[in-house]
């Protein structure tokens, strides 16, 4: 255990080749392989009268709509085999592979409209039964795609079929030429994701995909895939749950003891797109009436000449204790590296209560799901398994220090074990007491919570929140992504035309400026404001308990020796603070809270 794999599947104590663990953005290609069949271009009852083809193409489109908010650099692909229409090899092309847009989209949806208003299935996907089903072929046609450079980029095939029964299984020839061609892509890093389907009257027997699939002699770590097979109903589910199984926002080693050499490799995922500060990123800006792409990249400048100042010649100081200390680059690069061996590593310190641990959830700005990798220390997944089930059974959380990246700050973190049955942990970030927000506590006794005047702040406070507005939805379109931003402005583009072509009479278009719109937003709320009197309301509810508020702060600064004043307090159903406020004051307040009361029933 926490030893190197080389890439041969060997093992070996020593360090065979450093392995930088560190974000890479990776561009995914997908090919979507669908096998035609008679009952998969048939009418099922189970799913209203529909065929199956329908709902994986329904699969397909809303892969692509979620891949292109996630990953919008992602390319998808679509390919039919045992097709009608080209009678010699059956293979045709529903879908090239190219990055996804707003137009690849709209061909997607307009195909499955088609599809449920017509319901004509054999002319978009005409099956022929002279083409027999064979794996190789769908392999072959499928490698196609794929350029030779698979380093930067994740290279998949889905392949859906519900034919159990390939040709391969029962030829020894042709059993041998698919397994060589499985191998070459597995070291080449093409991964398959299997979806084989249940039909309405028999179930799938994946034997035959089995034995192919899983055979274990060609040493590549990884290469056996699950063939289990699914119902159409859960197609779905499954096609989005694996469409970015290889984002990963960092992986780096965790050392769980450092003195006896265990180490195991770990993975964090995150499911929010954000710019990273320090990093290129591209952008689209229109100039003379031209569109072009522009990278944005950042320099500094002397104060006296306003000379741009060389990455070698650039250092940065840091007040420490009143004293400034000038470190380069190079120099903190060093002390970067003097914490660990590793350019980025996360190590366990100790153990404690979750409750403990990890008490301040609202201040996490992001958690991360860490799962094992094989690469490069082997069984990681046993070792991380184990751990997760024991930190579970006691309750405990570990204490973990380190930095993500190359570039990053070491940082304390809290591993949390997960309460489900998988083995995924998770890491938050254990904040500093500076960030932490807490409400304020009067003192360390209970008696003024007893009192009428803090029951009267309760209910008011009651009213106040049943005034907030929590129907505010997630918008991708606002994510300050260039990428999206793009994607949005052409896709508002199309919308515009259309709605220009269908209704020419219309006055109010979507428009990529949206200063008419606020202009809209603004008129509305003056109209709402005139016609409902809730901000009264709420600007009387805020006056009634900052009264309440004040007075009793007023009263516990009182009672513990502050220099204040002496206050009178609730005497009736009016409130008196004549020997705090002024006259007019005095007035306004008695005034405020007697028509509070009256108003609100307190």
């Amino acid at each position: 255990m926490g030893e190197r794999q080389d890439k041969s599947g060997g093992q070996s104590g020593h360090f065979v080749k450093p392995v930088t663990h560190d974000y890479i953005d990776r561009n995914q290609n997908i090919v979507l392989c669908i096998e035609l069949s008679q009952t998969l271009c048939s009418p099922a009852g189970s799913l209203k009268g529909n065929a199956p083809i329908l709902e994986v193409v329904r699969a397909l489109l809303h892969m692509v709509e979620e891949l292109i908010i996630v990953q919008p650099n992602s390319a998808v692909g679509c390919l039919t085999f045992r097709n009608g229409r080209r009678a010699e090899d059956g293979i045709v092309e529903a879908f090239p592979l190219r990055p996804l847009d707003a137009n690849y989209v709209r061909n997607i949806s307009d195909c499955v409209a088609d599809l449920e208003e017509t319901g004509m299935v054999g002319q978009h996907f005409p099956f022929t039964a002279t083409v027999p089903a064979s794996l190789d072929v769908m392999l072959a046609a499928s490698d196609r795609y794929f350029t030779e450079d698979t380093q930067n980029a994740d290279n998949r095939i889905f392949l859906v079929t519900d034919v159990d029964t390939p040709v391969e299984f029962t030829d020894p020839i042709r059993l041998e030429k698919v397994q060589a061609r499985l191998l070459s892509l597995y070291r080449r890093r093409i991964d398959i994701t299997t979806f084989f389907l249940h039909t309405e009257h028999a179930a799938f027997n994946d034997s035959s995909y089995a034995e192919i699939l899983k055979t274990r002699e060609w040493g590549i770590p990884g290469a056996p895939q699950s063939t289990s097979p699914l119902s159409i109903c859960k197609l779905r589910e499954k096609m989005l749950s694996q469409k970015d199984l290889n984002r990963a926002y960092f992986s780096c080693p965790l050392v769980i003891n450092k003195t006896a050499d265990l180490v195991v490799s770990v993975a964090g995922y995150v499911a929010t797109t954000h710019e990273r500060p320090g990093t290129r990123y591209k952008y689209i800006v229109k100039h003379d009436g031209r569109t072009k792409s522009v990278h944005q990249c950042r320099k500094y400048k002397t104060v006296d000449n306003e000379k741009y100042i060389r990455d070698a010649d650039r250092s940065s100081v840091y007040w420490i204790g009143g004293a400034g200390i000038e470190v380069t680059d190079a120099e903190l690069r060093k002390m970067t590296r003097g914490c660990s061996k590793y350019e980025s590593f996360l190590e366990i310190l100790g153990f404690r209560a979750i409750n403990t641990a990890a008490p301040y959830y609202s201040n996490i700005g992001r958690a991360y799901y860490i799962l094992p990798r094989e690469l490069p220390f082997s069984g990681s997944a046993k070792v991380l398994a184990s751990l997760n089930r024991s930190m579970f059974e006691k309750g405990k959380a570990a204490i973990v220090w380190g930095q993500l990246k190359a570039g990053f700050h070491p940082t304390l973190f809290a591993l949390i074990p997960s309460d489900g049955e998988t083995c995924a942990l998770r890491l938050v970030r254990i904040p500093f007491i500076e960030e932490v927000r807490c409400f304020p506590t009067l003192d360390g006794e209970d008696r003024l919570f007893h009192t009428r005047e803090y029951e009267l702040v309760k209910t008011v406070s009651q009213n106040l929140i049943r005034h907030f507005s929590l129907r505010t939805s997630y918008r991708p379109s606002d994510i300050r992504n260039p990428l999206l931003r793009n994607f949005y402005s052409t896709l508002y583009h199309e919308q515009s035309q259309d709605a220009k072509r269908k209704m020419p009479e219309l006055q109010y278009l979507p428009e990529s400026d949206s200063t008419l719109h606020k202009v809209q937003l603004v008129r509305d709320r003056i109209e709402n404001s005139i016609i409902h009197d809730e901000p009264p309301i709420i600007s009387e509810y805020i006056n009634c308990w900052n009264i309440y508020y004040n007075h009793i702060i007023d009263k516990a600064v009182y009672e513990y020796g502050a220099p204040k004043r002496p206050l009178k307090y609730f005497t009736g159903d009016t409130l008196h603070l004549e020997d705090a406020l002024t006259p007019n004051q005095q007035r306004t307040q008695r005034n405020t809270a007697k028509n509070a009361k009256t108003r609100f029933n307190l």
